[in-house]
């Protein structure tokens, strides 16, 4: 069973200029990092509230220190993993669709996380993509997976209307940010909010023309940077024991063909 997005965009690619306001990570090796609410260093390690409302939404960016040879990024593959520390995962994070408790409460936002300037937006405003949430037996292939205290979040974004640039070396670019909303929370059979996840940015996968012999894959954090956050402290739940990576951007398109 598979619960996958579809996407549709057609990618210009041409030579153009951009001009960002960021930081410089000056002398430092490039990677991702995920914060809650901002970019990197500007953003929060941990998140824990009440669990008391169904409203609102919680918000962690991911963002990519860039290195040399992305000239012409037109789309990104970003591959989320989640653990608790209790398992099974809580139905609280059962949040695929059509089969979750809560489903379509996870999404992935392309809007550029305006107001902070803390991180270039690279997709100036113009980003397009898709997502999907999926539990541990769904991405294992297996009828059981063991343990069951997983999830896994992938999404996809390509800048369609505008033509792709240079990223500057040494700038963190947004690249998107994941939402946990609030929904069925309180009255409700969806339990488990107080249990504490790690959320492990496993892979941001940067896909630029066919002529490229190489396609960039970013698997760390830059010096001083963060991969995971944490959901109410995340005690207990096990960082280090993630899924291996997602599929390669190239068998990702092949499914849309």
């Amino acid at each position: 069973m598979k619960h996958l997005f579809r996407l549709s965009v057609v990618l210009l690619i041409s030579t153009a200029a951009a001009s960002f306001a960021a930081t410089a990570h000056a002398g430092t090796v490039g990677g991702i990092n995920f914060s809650w609410n901002d970019c990197g260093s500007f953003g929060g390690q941990d998140r824990t509230i009440a669990c008391t409302t169904n409203n609102g939404a919680n918000i962690i960016v991911a963002s990519l220190v860039a290195t040399a040879g992305l000239d012409s990024v037109a789309a990104a593959v970003g591959v989320v993993d989640l653990t608790s520390a209790l398992d099974p995962l809580p139905s609280w994070w059962d949040l695929q669709n059509g089969t979750g408790c809560r489903p379509s409460s996870a999404s992935a936002i392309f809007a550029g996380f305006p107001g902070t300037g803390n991180c270039a937006d690279y997709w100036n405003g113009q980003a397009l993509g898709g997502y999907d949430y999926v539990t541990a037996n769904v991405f294992d292939n297996t009828a059981s997976a063991s343990p069951t205290n997983h999830a896994r979040f992938r999404c996809v974004c390509a800048e369609a209307f505008s033509a792709t640039a240079p990223m500057d070396i040494g700038i963190e670019y947004y690249m998107f940010e994941m939402s946990i909303n609030n929904a069925k929370t309180v009255n409700s059979s969806c339990t488990g909010c107080l249990v504490p996840v790690c959320l492990y940015f496993n892979s941001l996968e940067c896909d630029q023309p066919d002529s490229h012999a190489v396609v960039p894959v970013f698997t760390a954090a830059p010096a001083g940077g963060r991969q995971f956050v944490t959901w109410q402290g995340g005690a207990g739940a096990n960082c280090a024991s993630v899924p291996t990576r997602n599929r390669t951007w190239g068998q990702v398109k092949s499914l849309y063909r």
